[in-house]
Parts: structure tokens; C-alpha cells; sequence
């Protein structure tokens, strides 16, 4: 999200994947005002000319750059967390509709009616 000092005149405009929340936060806690998403994307070029349009005092915009190449890793790491934490809890949802049914509903064997007496390997 892009934020502006309390009289418009200075914003910045956070890139994904560049530390910019810390600075955001920052800001903020400063007294920066948090400007609406549309139309101030998180692009660089894009950010900074729509916020000139939009905000008619402003006279300076601000934004942190990083290296591309560790820039996308960065992005490509947090895409495949993304996907992990996601298809974690696909199959946990999908665990609770089907196991915690069957319990309630008594078709899974309760623990008294196993065997007790087979082995496990380990």
C-alpha cells in the first residue's frame, strides 16, 4: 500500500518483496496517511505517476529497489509457501469433513474396539 506525509507533499509507494511494510509501519506510526489501493498499484513507475495525478501538493515520491534476481526468488519462495500452507489446509478441511463426521456419526471403530495386541513396527 502507498502512504503520504500529513500536508501530500512527500508519498511512498511500497514494491512488493522490498521490506516495505517495515518502512510502511514506520511511516505510518509517524503519522502518514495510508492511501486507498486503487488506484495506486504496487508498481514502481505506474505508483509514483498515479499518485502524482491523484494527489495535486505532492512533490516528491519515494520507493525501495532490489535486486531483481533476488527480488524474484524472494517471490517465488513466498509463491511455493503460499501453495504449501494452502494445500496443508485443503487436506486438513478435507480431513475434518470426512473424519470428524464419521466419529460423530460412530462408523469410525472407537479406541476401546481395536486390537490392542497388534504390534507395531517402527
Amino acid at each position: 500500500m502507498s502512504v503520504v506525509n500529513h500536508d501530500g507533499t512527500v508519498g511512498y509507494v511500497h514494491l512488493a518483496k522490498t521490506g516495505g511494510t517495515s518502512i510502511e509501519n514506520v511511516l505510518v506510526s509517524l503519522g502518514w496517511k495510508h492511501l486507498p489501493r486503487p488506484p495506486f498499484k504496487k508498481s514502481h513507475i505506474v505508483g509514483h505517476e498515479v499518485m502524482k495525478a491523484n494527489i495535486p501538493t505532492l512533490q516528491k515520491s519515494y520507493s525501495v529497489v532490489r535486486n531483481p534476481v533476488d527480488r524474484a526468488i524472494s517471490y517465488y519462495r513466498h509463491a511455493v509457501y503460499r501453495q504449501l500452507e494452502r494445500a496443508k489446509e485443503n487436506n486438513c478441511q478435507k480431513q475434518l469433513k470426512t473424519r470428524i463426521p464419521a466419529m460423530v456419526l460412530g462408523t469410525l471403530p472407537h479406541l476401546s474396539q481395536m486390537e490392542s495386541s497388534t504390534p507395531i513396527n517402527v
